[in-house]
């Protein structure tokens, strides 16, 4: 895994290294409704292009959820991630690390509800295609995310074993639409 994001990234740091003049988007931020993906059913996101370079490009992007405590999912989905794109006139290979901070309530003895506080990690990789002049952008994408159990690793300390964890890679896809500004 250290590994994975290291070689991510040298490869934005790279993009951003190697970036010309030249820019093909006009329109440097979008606001995009993501279905599936990284806010589990849905997501507002806003992306800001920081790299505008005609065949490659590296975007920060942020978003969120909510879920009422009656729908059975966890409250509240914040998703930000750092992708790049590869461009081909108006299509794009994107490609891109990130986090998703969850926020649940949950019950507690006495009567009092407790934050949980979670993080996931998450990838994307996938097709969109946005004209350069063009305020309309879609985006369809594999956007998988990986759980890490910490709670086995300190139960495992205190015990005494060894501090071994589980790991999980959920596959998941999304589907957006978006607007540049």
């Amino acid at each position: 895994m250290k590994k994975t994001i290291t070689l991510c990234l040298f490869t934005l740091a790279w993009l951003y290294l190697n970036a010309q003049q030249s820019e093909s988007f006009y329109h440097k931020n979008n606001l995009q409704l993501e279905l599936g993906g990284h806010g589990l059913f849905y997501s507002l996101n806003y992306e800001r292009i920081l790299v505008n370079d005609i065949k490659m490009k590296m975007t920060a992007k942020v978003g969120a959820s909510y879920y009422s405590p009656g729908s059975g999912n966890i409250g509240f989905w914040l998703p930000f991630s750092v992708n790049g794109l590869l461009s081909f006139d108006m299509h794009h290979v994107e490609f891109g690390i990130g986090q998703v901070l969850t926020k649940d309530r949950i019950g507690s003895s006495q009567g009092r509800s407790l934050d949980s506080w979670d993080m996931l990690g998450s990838m994307t990789l996938g097709y969109r295609w946005q004209k350069p002049e063009s305020r309309f952008l879609f985006r369809a994408v594999f956007t998988p995310f990986l759980v890490i159990d910490f709670n086995q690793r300190q139960e495992a300390a205190f015990s005494g074993n060894d501090p071994i964890f589980d790991t999980w890679l959920i596959p998941s896809g999304a589907v957006s639409f978006g607007y540049a500004f």
